[in-house]
């Protein structure tokens, strides 16, 4: 049997940030994916705030901001100046955002390799079965570590084997990555009302003509409707897009889950913790989840190898992450649930996007 100081469950931006931290903490690290290919297929909007954008967003993690987010330019696909947010009768809300969208595929092999750079192992294509206290069961191996973290996405493996909170609140989403189109390249376009009942609709450009399209839905405002035919809908009949698609060629299309819960109370269980999706980790609002999983990873890497050194405890964690992302992170998260009963009616929606404002709005997305 192998041992391990720590073994990250899940080679997304969460579990490579971990991976790569922990290692460079002096921890004998192991990070285990069960795809093959890292990063395919990509099931992410793929859109990053630019590095002063994140300064603001996570205001006591400003000095670190830099370090992490330093990616080769051949990474991006397309910068990204300006979001507009359309109401449920089309009224238009524009606000500056800085950001970049990157190639997802391309992007989390990157961080694979950092990882692999600091000294992490890297095993793919090995699925996790089961956890057995201090082992990590997959379908070719056993292996014993004294650490186990859980980056294991929005239906997190670890946190079902170990008792911890799981995500009981999805938005389900589908995406076509469409080329040939009539967009903006530096804007992206958000859309909401029944089009995403409890979510949005988006056009997240990937270059002059190329966008992520997609829809996001949460069941409990959407009913029964058909994810894929509002996906449809949007691009072949929706009134304030279709013209953009008249030349449009589908290029591929991927489904996904985008944790809308907030994050855990409890992260951390014994000699276990969760980080990222797994954890509920993601913006409120948009439902981003790569800056927050990286931010959170390299703490929960750096508390693991800390722990292992005898430096702290792995509660620590709780406190370091929830002080990284803020005050605010947490104050939008509640507004968010405190005002979501607006989401069932268009009228309603409409409404309170007015009484917002442009400012109003580019505050709750900017966590402000």
């Amino acid at each position: 049997m192998v041992n391990y100081d720590v073994i990250v469950v899940g080679a997304g931006p969460a579990g490579s940030s971990t991976a790569r931290y922990s290692t460079l903490g002096g921890a004998k690290t192991l990070l285990l994916d069960k795809k093959v290919n890292i990063g395919e297929p990509v099931r992410c909007g793929e859109f990053i705030p630019a590095n002063s954008e994140l300064q603001n967003f996570f205001s006591p993690a400003k000095e670190g901001i830099e370090e992490l987010f330093n990616f080769p330019s051949n990474l991006i696909t397309q910068k990204i100046e300006i979001v507009h947010l359309f109401s449920p009768t089309g009224k238009l809300y524009e606000f500056p955002l800085e950001g970049y969208t990157v190639e997802r595929k391309w992007f989390d092999k990157y961080l694979v390799e950092e990882a692999s750079k600091a000294g992490a192992i890297i095993k793919t294509g090995e699925r996790v079965i089961r956890l057995e206290e201090n082992r990590v069961v997959t379908e070719k191996e056993t292996y014993e570590t004294k650490v186990i973290i859980g980056a294991d996405g929005p239906s997190s493996l670890v946190a079902h084997c170990t008792g911890l909170p799981l995500n009981d609140e999805y938005a389900l989403c589908a995406q076509y990555v469409m080329d040939d189109l009539a967009i903006e390249p530096e804007v992206v376009e958000m859309y909401s009302g029944k089009i995403a009942p409890g979510a949005y609709a988006w056009i997240i450009p990937k270059g002059k003509d190329c966008a992520n399209v997609g829809v996001g839905i949460r069941r409990r405002f959407a009913g029964q409707v058909s994810l894929r035919g509002l996906l449809e809908y949007f691009v072949d009949g929706f009134p304030y897009t279709r013209d953009k698609f008249l030349k449009g060629r589908i290029v591929s299309f991927v489904t996904g889950l985008v944790p809308t819960g907030g994050s855990f109370e409890q992260t951390v269980r014994n000699n276990t913790l969760l980080v990222g999706d797994a954890a509920g980790q993601v913006l409120p609002i948009t439902g981003g989840g790569i800056p927050t999983a990286m931010l959170c990873g390299r703490i929960a890497g750096r508390v693991a190898s800390r722990y292992i050194l005898g430096e702290c405890k792995l509660s620590d964690y709780e406190g370091l992450w929830r002080k990284e992302l803020g005050k605010n992170f947490f104050s939008v998260w509640r507004r968010c649930k405190k005002f979501e009963w607006l989401l069932y009616s268009n009228f309603t929606l409409e409404l309170f996007l007015k009484v917002l404002g442009k400012k109003g709005i580019e505050k709750l997305i900017k966590l402000k």
